[in-house]
């Protein structure tokens, strides 16, 4: 009779600690397929800086990245402002300097 009861007590605490792993597991998202496929969509649209330029202590110029589109904002203490938006350059096939070209358009602009 003590050994049955004991052994109820050690299968329904055994029950328990593996609900609370569960649910740990679910509220961490690995256990949450959906979860993780926001968070690639999340990561696929993510903004970026790409470079800040400070123009003086109060004002600056941002390029921002977000998804296939680049913003270079002006921002100051009067707030934030759209200078220009591109479609962001695809990456270079050889894995050359694509990024410098642009950060370099970007300077000869201003």
């Amino acid at each position: 009779m003590m050994l049955q009861s004991l052994a109820a007590l050690a299968l329904v605490l055994a029950l328990f600690a593996g609900l609370v792993w569960a649910l740990r597991r679910l509220q961490s998202g690995q256990l949450n397929p959906l979860k993780s496929m926001h968070a690639m969509h999340r990561e696929e649209h993510a903004m970026r800086v790409v470079q800040r330029m400070s123009i003086d202590s109060r004002n600056s110029i941002v390029e921002i990245e977000h998804g296939p589109r680049r913003y270079l904002l002006g921002v100051s203490q009067a707030g934030i402002a759209v200078i220009d938006d591109v479609d962001a350059p695809a990456p270079p096939a050889d894995g050359s300097q694509g990024e410098e070209s642009r950060s370099d358009e970007v300077s000869d602009a201003l």
